[in-house]
């Protein structure tokens, strides 16, 4: 059983889309406003189970728990951990509620689901990936607080590894991505698009279903002597020195 936050595009709704056409496994997805193209979805409906909620509220794990002992008296042992939020602002400039938004959606929503896989003793064979970013380990311009939470979520995972070691945490930082941003991005940004792309060594973007397929290999078997690492999916970008 695999609980996906932040399934609603993206990365997130890739690996939703992953797992229910390529897997027999039960799938719990967090979505906060809209998925793209739910339509192709619902044929299975048998064994998906999509949940409006936001990851800033400290019980919506506690609840999605309770949930999936209720229904297949057992809880998730796979944990994809993608819901995110972008801030582009200095240090100097960011509103406080920007910076409390960030931190609680990037970092306190990964401490509270680690915290209730602790509580409700889930911590025995199993596996999370979180979804990071390479901000987290290169200066990036105005986006400070971004990169400052990213950094402190792969620190705790870390923590976790060790502390836990019969089950495995380990997160992905992902470079420029085709999501939901990408054509925005480029149509309003064409200079900086342009940049991106002569800095990333294999002179493109990635996309979701790459990112998808390292997150099938580090929720799996296959990678059972593998924790407390990130994996840097970037197309070159952080060895171009």
């Amino acid at each position: 059983m695999i609980l996906i936050t932040g399934c609603g595009k993206g990365i997130g709704r890739e690996a939703l889309s992953f797992y229910l056409h390529n897997s027999k496994e039960t799938v719990f997805g967090v979505y906060r406003s809209t998925i793209d193209n739910d339509e192709e979805l619902a044929r299975y409906h048998s064994r998906m189970h999509l949940i409006k909620g936001d990851v800033r509220d400290e019980h919506l794990f506690e609840n999605i728990f309770q949930r999936c002992y209720d229904s297949y008296s057992k809880y998730p042992d796979k944990f994809l951990v993608n819901a995110g939020m972008r801030l582009r602002s200095k240090v100097e400039d960011a509103l406080q509620k920007d910076i409390d938004d960030i931190w609680n959606i990037n970092y306190f929503a990964l401490r509270n689901l680690i915290k209730t896989n602790i509580k409700f003793k889930n911590v025995d064979n199993v596996a999370l990936v979180y979804i990071s970013s390479i901000v987290s380990s290169m200066g990036f311009e105005n986006l400070d607080d971004y990169g400052a939470t990213k950094a402190a979520s792969e620190s705790l995972i870390r923590s976790i590894a060790v502390r836990f070691p019969q089950s495995r945490f380990n997160c992905i930082s992902p470079g420029f991505t085709k999501t939901s941003y990408a054509s925005n991005f480029k149509e309003k940004n064409k200079e900086l698009y342009d940049w991106t792309i002569s800095r990333t060594p294999m002179g493109r973007w990635g996309e979701s279903l790459e990112i998808v397929n390292l997150i099938k290999f580090l929720l799996g078997n296959e990678s059972s002597f593998i924790t407390g690492q990130n994996f840097n999916v970037d197309g070159g970008w952080s060895i171009n020195a």
